[in-house]
């Protein structure tokens, strides 16, 4: 007969059993429980973690740990506190924080007239003889105008407007000049930073460019300027300089965008409806009721549209600074020492790098925009300077 194994808490029923079945004791021998040897029972995964933690290696890592954590804890409640501080600061008294936004659609020059435009403000100063301060493309004020670095709170959001000026324009009467050049429309359509409407492969297609300036996703791309306007000119004072370039030379500087240059023109005309219609919904500064903006043409300030006359060109570059500080508020200072070492002439003739057939198509274009525009693009200001009338 067989017996199922026998294990160490059977013993002694195993030991009444074979008695039982007549089996004599010599036959086989049993351990009393005194002789019994226990085997040492496995320690559970818990102790084993204790044990270890109080190893040397164990307590090292801890101590780590515990670094990592009180840092982190600390730089927590250091940001908590400052958070607090700036939520209890007064505001900027609204003249001393402006904001200058050079608005242009794509290939309007932003990289060569910013640089002048921020050298002019530099050379500013206010009241009590001190100088402006002046930055260009602030990063939390990019932030909250285009959503960049992962903002995701709406333009308007009051919190977060409230807090970027508490940041931006302290109340310690000095003049604050931030100079913005974001373009319109913005970046690639896989463009890697995060707008918070990007640039749509969709708009290229559409047959009608009013269907552009109209489509909810390009009025909020890259920025949607009506509530920018609205939200913002209670903290800051809001100007716009319009910067213009001749449609052709426009196209040609991004002929690549877009896929073609019919595509490309198509963008580029239904983002200047946009700003068309915007300019003329919205001519004066909502709090006092100046002019919101003012134009500067690139052409005026190239070379080759005063076939080489350099004394004239100098002479409508003054005059070009004389009507922007006039339009800023920033006094009489309109000499600029080095505004104009950044800024380098175009020689190209583009017609003949985009060839007959594109300037045709071009030109088309063109017909296509006086007509959508009713003739207003560019648009003319009211008593305004020769420099400020601009060619299509």
């Amino acid at each position: 007969m067989r017996h199922p194994p026998l294990n160490d808490d059977d013993d002694w029923t195993a030991a009444e059993s074979i008695s039982t079945l007549g089996m004599h004791s010599s036959t086989r021998t049993y351990p009393t429980p005194q002789q019994k040897q226990i085997p040492p029972r496995r320690r559970n995964n818990s102790n084993n973690l204790i044990l270890g933690l109080f190893s040397l290696n164990g307590l090292r890592i801890v101590a780590i740990l515990l670094l990592i954590f009180t840092l982190a804890f600390r730089i927590k409640i250091v940001d908590v506190v400052e958070e607090f501080r700036i939520s209890k600061q007064p505001f900027a008294k609204r003249e001393n924080c402006q904001i200058v936004y050079a608005l242009g659609v794509e290939g309007s020059i932003h990289h060569g007239f910013t640089p002048i435009l921020q050298a002019l403000a530099e050379q500013q100063v206010d009241n009590k003889g001190e100088p402006y301060i002046v930055e260009y493309a602030n990063g939390r004020l990019r932030k909250a105008l285009f959503g960049l670095h992962g903002e995701t709170r709406s333009l308007d959001d009051e919190t977060m407007i409230r807090h970027l000026f508490r940041k931006i324009c302290p109340n310690d009467d000095r003049k604050r000049v931030y100079i913005e050049d974001i373009s319109f429309p913005a970046g690639h359509v896989d463009e890697t930073r995060s707008y918070r409407v990007k640039r749509q492969p969709s708009w290229a297609k559409m047959r009608d460019i009013r269907d552009i300036a109209q489509d909810r996703q390009a009025i909020n791309h890259p920025t949607n300027l009506y509530k920018f306007v609205q939200s913002y000119s209670e903290y800051s004072e809001i100007k716009f300089v319009l910067i213009h370039r001749s449609f052709v030379e426009t196209i040609a500087s991004h002929t690549e965008f877009d896929g073609n240059v019919q595509y490309h023109a198509n963008v580029i005309k239904g983002f200047i409806l946009l700003i068309s219609r915007f300019l003329k919904r919205t001519p004066l500064d909502p709090i006092e009721g100046k002019p919101l903006w003012t134009i500067v043409c690139m052409e005026r300030l190239m070379k080759k549209y005063y076939n080489g006359d350099d004394e004239r060109r100098n002479i409508s570059r003054q005059r070009i600074l004389n009507y922007l500080n006039l339009f800023l508020g920033w006094g009489a200072r309109s000499t600029c020492q080095g505004c104009w070492e950044s800024w380098k002439d175009s020689s190209k003739q583009h017609e003949d790098i985009l060839g007959e057939a594109r300037v045709d198509i071009l030109h088309d274009h063109m017909k296509d925009l006086k007509q959508r525009t009713h003739g207003q693009w560019p648009p003319r200001i009211e008593n305004g300077v020769e420099e400020q009338v601009c060619n299509l």
